[in-house]
């Protein structure tokens, strides 16, 4: 039985999920899974005790995880933003971490402000539109 395409006067209409979420999941997944691998690397160049690392690095890749579950609300936002500092923090003892915390850092806050900006224009080509 062939399918049957809708004419465009019969499209339903799906509301596009939000760019600002859509980056912002992408960030703190990729986040977690970098975060879990330096873990890896710190366990074997760290001078701290090995539950220390694997705490510190798996609690950081974890909140990473539960984070993105909170992005429905705008506080979710404010704790992606909340999560970069810790990791930061993190170069004291490994300086790679730096590096990825503030490429991360920037990563999150490219998403933040394109995809307001995205989320926002498509908002005002809809209204036109109407």
């Amino acid at each position: 039985m062939p399918l049957e395409t809708p004419t465009t006067g019969e499209q339903a209409t799906k509301p596009q999920r939000s760019a600002r979420k859509m980056f912002a999941t992408a960030t703190l997944s990729l986040q977690a899974l970098v975060l879990f691998f330096a873990t890896l690397v710190a366990h074997g160049l760290a001078d701290l005790p090995r539950g220390i690392v694997w705490g510190v690095g798996c609690g950081l890749a974890l909140a990473c995880i539960l984070i993105v579950g909170t992005l429905r609300f705008e506080w979710g936002y404010w704790l992606g933003w909340a999560v970069q500092l810790p990791v930061l923090i993190c170069a004291i003892w490994l300086p790679a971490v730096g590096i990825i915390g503030v490429v991360f850092l920037a990563i999150w806050w490219w998403g933040e402000h394109a995809g307001k900006k995205i989320d926002r224009e498509r908002a005002q080509f809809q209204h036109q539109q109407a």
